[in-house]
């Protein structure tokens, strides 16, 4: 019986147990794909929604004291990233261009009305020009961020320094 073509002989049939998975069996596994479901969009709300208001009433900072220039602006940085990248987008002509300084044109009209703006939850807009002595000057704790190091140029100048 060898050469039958089933290596373990003819009676390989009979050697598999099949089991037969009734409605209970069914039953279980919807309920465990609902539960997993149900955990995965909690975790996914409280992660998007959750912690951003959270870290908004915390406020470690003290930056809820400035007016945000959108409602969603002292929250997440999605505002900023819309006016960025979609808003930021004129049809001239049949095609689409990028038009940066719609961003610019908000924040300076939110300036008009105060002098700082809370243009993200960890970001603050000076309009005025007295406030770079105050934050920028020696002997302040304020150092600039990594930004600085990447958009400088190959030859680095007193805009580019980090450190004090």
């Amino acid at each position: 019986m060898l050469g039958c073509g089933a290596p373990w002989g003819s009676n390989w049939s009979r050697r598999i147990k099949i089991t037969r998975r009734g409605p209970d069996f069914i039953h279980e596994t919807t309920m465990f794909a609902t539960e997993v479901l149900s955990l995965s969009i909690l975790l996914v709300f409280g992660f998007f929604i959750g912690k951003p208001v959270y870290d908004y009433l915390r406020d470690v900072k003290g930056l809820r004291r400035y007016p945000a220039i959108h409602p969603i602006a002292a929250f997440t940085n999605l505002w900023y990233m819309y006016v960025s990248l979609i808003a930021g987008r004129l049809l001239t002509r049949g095609r689409w261009v990028t038009y940066v300084h719609k961003r610019y044109i908000l924040v300076h009209k939110a300036h008009q009305n105060n002098p700082i703006v809370r243009i993200g939850p960890n970001s603050l807009s000076f309009g005025d020009a007295r406030a770079v002595q105050d934050i920028l000057g020696h002997g302040t704790p304020v150092t600039k961020e990594d930004f600085y190091k990447v958009v400088a140029g190959t030859h680095r100048h007193v805009a580019d320094v980090q450190d004090k």
